[in-house]
């Protein structure tokens, strides 16, 4: 199975997002807001582990965040990716504490050969999808969603590991465990 770590947003940061976006989203109707359930911002993309390694990764990432206090996210801005479908990413400024934790459990992963932590990162998560239109239509949105200021904050009080399951027609994921920053 795949494994990720990451940061729940709280329900009340998304309810911001939502509003925030509220006339966008009004006047681009063929938008789906994402479910909650899958709102993760990434923190390291762990790769693939067998079912019987599960505890050395656990043990892994409990080392890595041991001494991290709790922080916070602020917003950065909007901005779309184009893969099968058309996604708004709310994007994050750079976190020290985040990018302590991916690289502490890239020291863990890498002795696992097939197992490497990504090195670039943006917090980020998936706010809503749709279909690609025209080169036309990408364009103008792009403009659209630059003129909304977004200015939020989010607090990071935990990070959790994920289980991304593989055999599905659309993203289904597990939430493995869940580890505690320092208050």
């Amino acid at each position: 199975m795949k494994y990720f770590l990451a940061v729940k947003p709280s329900l009340e940061f998304v309810d911001l997002v939502n509003s925030n976006i509220f006339e966008f989203k009004n006047n681009f109707r063929a938008f789906t807001f994402e479910n909650y359930e899958n709102m993760y911002i990434p923190v390291a993309l762990l790769g693939y582990f067998e079912e019987d390694k599960l505890p050395y990764l656990k043990e892994a990432i409990q080392q890595s965040v041991y001494d991290i206090d709790e922080t916070r996210l602020y917003t950065n801005n909007y901005r779309f990716i184009q893969r099968e479908l058309l996604i708004l990413f709310l994007t994050f400024h750079k976190n020290k504490s985040l990018e302590t934790i991916r690289d502490r459990i890239s020291y863990y992963c890498s002795k696992e050969k097939e197992n490497k932590v990504n090195k670039s990162f943006e917090p980020s998560f998936a706010v809503m999808f749709s279909k690609l239109g025209s080169k036309q239509q990408y364009l103008h949105l792009k403009k659209k969603i630059s003129n909304i200021n977004v200015e939020l904050e989010l607090n990071v009080s935990s990070v959790d590991l994920i289980a991304q399951h593989e055999k599905t027609t659309s993203f289904q994921y597990e939430k493995i465990h869940t580890f505690k920053l320092v208050v």
